[in-house]
């Protein structure tokens, strides 16, 4: 079963092309905000730049507590927080003070 699903519709060509599981990028932590929103925008930002970048969302919807983390690849890691210093340096100037 799993070998008609492994593989694409020429023979022994997988559907990933030539990347396999041992070539797969891992995911590393490079931010984590309580603010869903926060968390969007700055992907955005991410994703602007060509930086990769996924939110995982590990808050309760019940209580409303818990984090949201980006996560980029390992190969992505330094510039995704150059952009995110940028990113938070900016949204410190602009917030209006009450």
């Amino acid at each position: 079963m799993w070998q008609t699903r492994a593989y694409g519709f020429k023979e022994n060509t997988p559907i990933f092309g030539e990347k396999n599981i041992e070539t797969m990028v891992k995911w590393v932590k490079v931010f984590e905000t309580p603010d869903v929103i926060k968390a969007e925008l700055l992907k955005n930002e991410l994703l602007t730049h060509e930086v990769m970048a996924v939110v995982l969302n590990r808050k309760d919807r019940n209580y409303l507590w818990g984090w949201c983390e980006i996560r980029v690849p390992e190969h992505q890691e330094n510039i995704a927080k150059v952009i995110i210093d940028i990113f938070n340096q900016n949204d410190t100037e602009t917030k209006p003070i009450l």
